[in-house]
């Protein structure tokens, strides 16, 4: 059967090609051994069929090792394969301290309408295992994830009991799960990666497979965080990124059924006025406008009018409200990106994004003030959506950096007398300080050489790292002078150094 949804390797991305704009290129058509084209639904490669008697198209090989990709039994419209509710719930992956790993399912607010009396309802989600759970466990306004355990199944169902009418609409009643060939999770967010969702160089992936071990890969960096017996199935994770920008890595990530760009789906409300929560865009307006970026489609659930403006990318999407409660997504094989927009009195709660701030330990930093500045003066920051932060001195912006949303950004600057302000639109949702204490036994030179100069035990020979002390003290200052007559000798009072190294550190 003749496939419809092929790429083709063309300005260092996969990208859409049709059987007639193959034939102008290849005009003599091309085997599946050529590389040259690849089913998006399976990632393996096809062939280009371009004959007197038929027509230009592509087909999968009878030598293929998978014969389960969905071109091969059914034909799909290019414009209308995806449908716009047809999305799956978010799955988080969580990797624990004892090295194992457990998922949860991520249920999105309900309309106050459907939730109405929740307490007499209950969730069952049926997989490897079965789970049961009360209404009451939802938290209104926000995505509540739910555990679903440790065992990975490839395919999630739920149900609701007793029914409610509409729920389809917000909750599926099946929802994709973990391939154990290899299902991709955010690093940063545990969020499982959708099908033939966008993933870009430098970011880090967790990847969760049944495979026992992975083929090298020049241009992709792999390491294995942890393995889990769960029944007769091991299951490994590995911290997966792209080092590069190629086909390679591209043709890597494509094998778990995603892209590798440099232009991911971006998709945010700019107007009206709104209430923003998880998925869920709360405003008072017939119109809607967003922006919009990526290699993707878009539609609306009910059907309405997209206007764009302009038609190249990025875009502005119009948008005319004709229901409530309307369903913009965006997809290309299935539904990658999804929001709600529901008209209703902006009398609610805003939902305020979160960042994650942390020292290269991984160690959470929160706001206030410290008095110990992070391991090797470094902290980093994991925004939820795109922003800034500034770094201040006596009052004095100095250094201001752009953060972008989910991605990892490192400053390894932090010095004391420094304040950090993180901002996500115009709202500062971080704020630090980190100040010096003194300490009167410490910015004592008389006291500290009075200490040292008592201090027997081992000694040990002057090595190099002596010169980085000695550019702390002043000319005059008495340990410095001390510090000359043990290099004149050649050697220094292990303890003696050690007392001095730990004043330079937290005084410098």
């Amino acid at each position: 059967m003749a496939l419809t949804h092929v790429c083709m390797w063309k300005d260092k991305s996969w990208k859409r090609i049709s059987a007639y704009e193959a034939a102008k290129l290849f005009p003599y058509g091309a085997s599946a051994y050529s590389g040259l084209f690849m089913c998006e639904l399976c990632g393996q490669y096809v062939s280009l069929v371009n004959g007197s008697i038929q027509n230009s198209h592509f087909r999968h090989s009878a030598s293929e090792e998978n014969k389960d990709c969905d071109d091969r039994s059914e034909s799909y419209s290019y414009s209308n394969f995806f449908q716009a509710e047809n999305h799956n719930l978010p799955i988080k992956l969580k990797i624990n301290s004892s090295k194992t790993f457990s998922l949860s399912i991520g249920f999105i607010s309900l309309p106050d309408r459907i939730m109405r009396d929740k307490g007499n309802y209950k969730i069952y989600i049926s997989g490897e295992e079965n789970y049961t759970y009360s209404f009451d466990r939802l938290n209104k306004g926000t995505v509540t994830y739910l555990d679903i355990g440790n065992k990975p199944a490839d395919k999630y169902r739920i149900s609701i009991s007793p029914s409610l009418d509409g729920i389809r609409s917000f909750w599926p009643s099946d929802i994709k799960g973990i391939d154990r060939r290899g299902t991709l999770f955010d690093k940063e967010t545990g969020k499982r990666i959708p099908y033939d969702a966008d993933v870009q160089v430098g970011h880090e992936y967790y990847l969760l497979t049944g495979i026992t071990r992975l083929g090298y890969h020049r241009t992709i960096s792999k390491r294995e965080v942890c393995i889990q017996t769960v029944g007769w199935q091991n299951w490994r994770i590995y911290e997966i990124s792209a080092l590069e920008f190629s086909k390679e890595a591209a043709s890597f990530f494509l094998d778990y059924h995603c892209r590798l760009t440099d232009e991911p789906i971006t998709m945010y409300p700019i107007w009206p006025i709104h209430i923003e929560s998880p998925y869920i865009i709360y405003h008072k307006s017939k119109q809607i406008n967003i922006y919009f970026k990526g290699n993707a489609e878009t539609k609306l659930a009910p059907v309405g009018s997209i206007v764009k403006y302009p038609y190249n990318n990025p875009k502005l999407l119009s948008i005319s409200s004709i229901d409530r409660q309307q369903l913009l997504s965006a997809g290309r094989t299935e539904v990658l990106k999804y929001m709600y927009f529901w008209e209703a009195e902006l009398n609610k709660k805003g939902y305020l994004p979160k960042v994650v701030v942390c020292d290269i330990n991984g160690d959470e930093i929160n706001s206030g003030k410290h008095d110990v500045l992070p391991n090797k003066n470094t902290i980093c920051i994991i925004p939820e959506t795109d922003g800034f932060f500034n770094v201040i001195l006596k009052g004095i912006v100095i250094e201001k950096y752009n953060i972008i949303a989910n991605q990892r950004f490192e400053y390894d600057n932090v010095k004391y007398e420094y304040s950090i302000d993180i901002f996500q639109g115009l709202d500062c949702i971080w704020s630090a300080s980190f100040e010096r204490v003194n300490r009167v036994d410490q910015n004592d030179e008389d006291e500290l050489l009075s200490i040292v100069k008592n201090l027997k035990g081992k000694r040990i020979k002057i090595d190099h790292s002596i010169g980085a002390i000695l550019k702390y003290f002043d000319s005059n200052s008495p340990i410095k002078q001390w510090l000359y007559k043990q290099i004149k000798n050649g050697y220094i009072s292990a303890d003696a150094k050690k007392h001095i190294r730990k004043y330079v550190e937290q005084n410098r």
